[in-house]
């Protein structure tokens, strides 16, 4: 009976010791716009090694959440200015989430234990954030097309066209950062749409002899099949 009971509060001691030491190291708070399903207790992740924990999640009336993670001693190095931390499918757990750390570069300054960061929407978000701005894009540029009938010559210094190419900048920079698989599909996905468009803009330039105005997108969309 006597053993039983040590036995039985051994267990408890490991389990409590066990407790205090997954909260070691420090914590960082992760604001994010969507959660993407991440919930308290999911993992941290760091070069497919479990980091820390998800402490807690809390909804703010503005419709954004943070999560309290806690990052174990030894992955606390991970923990810069430069880490990103963003909400990933846990490859330990069918349907389950995760934050994982990435560094963008190394060295940096550490974070502080309580530091509160702004974490990077989960691939699923990011792709759907592109897509609409991107609908947004086309969008205005055919609704602009249309107004700009045959005075065509001030098409290469119109802010549609600016934001065009920026557009085009910005999405061909958005995809050097994705991960091969995501890179892969959102190309797959936008590419032939993009380049309808271009083509159709392509046609009404060549029809007023100004067809030499389409380099700089070619430029970029040539940019965006290359990444």
């Amino acid at each position: 009976m006597r053993k039983a009971m040590i036995g039985a509060l051994v267990a408890l001691v490991t389990l409590v010791l066990v407790a205090c030491s997954s909260d070691k190291g420090i914590v960082v708070n992760v604001n994010f716009e969507h959660l993407s399903g991440l919930e308290k207790n999911d993992p941290v992740l760091f070069e497919n090694n479990v980091a820390g924990h998800v402490r807690s999640v809390q909804y703010h009336s503005d419709g954004t959440y943070t999560a309290q993670v806690v990052i174990d001693e030894g992955f606390v190095a991970a923990a810069t200015e430069y880490a990103q931390f963003q909400v990933v499918d846990d490859p330990e757990s069918q349907g389950g989430k995760g934050i994982q750390i990435r560094l963008t570069q190394q060295g940096g300054a550490p974070l502080a234990d309580g530091a509160t960061v702004t974490g990077i929407p989960a691939e699923e978000d990011l792709a759907a954030k592109i897509r609409r701005e991107l609908d947004a894009g086309i969008g205005i540029l055919k609704e602009k097309m249309e107004q700009f009938g045959r005075d065509i010559q001030s098409f290469p210094e119109s802010q549609q066209y600016q934001d065009l190419k920026k557009a085009l900048d910005d999405f061909a920079t958005e995809l050097g950062r994705k991960e091969k698989e995501t890179r892969e599909r959102l190309k797959k996905e936008w590419l032939p749409k993009l380049q309808q468009e271009l083509d159709a803009l392509r046609k009404r330039l060549r029809q007023d002899g100004h067809e030499d105005q389409m380099a700089p997108l070619d430029k970029e969309m040539d940019r965006i099949r290359k990444i």
